[in-house]
């Protein structure tokens, strides 16, 4: 169970509600702008798509790489046999 012992340190409550009336500014959030705010996000999502698209290229790549020597050794197998 909690227990806010800051609600019980601060007095009878009175203080704490003229206190936040007194300076409405700190209750309300800063101002940002909507544009600034959009570049962000949209360099934050170009930078993950470009991050999990050369990530995607290096698997793809290893991938290959792993399909040709599988590809190649199998080869090598059946050549023996015949």
């Amino acid at each position: 169970m909690k227990f806010d012992l800051q609600l019980y340190a601060e007095g009878d409550g009175e203080n704490s509600e003229t206190s936040n009336a007194e300076n409405p500014a700190e209750n309300q959030p800063a101002e940002t702008s909507t544009e600034n705010n959009s570049v962000d996000v949209q360099a934050i999502v170009d930078a993950a798509i470009s991050k999990a698209k050369t990530q995607w290229e290096n698997d793809y790549k290893q991938r290959e790489e792993q399909r040709k020597k599988e590809e190649a050794r199998l080869s090598k197998m059946s050549d023996g046999r015949i």
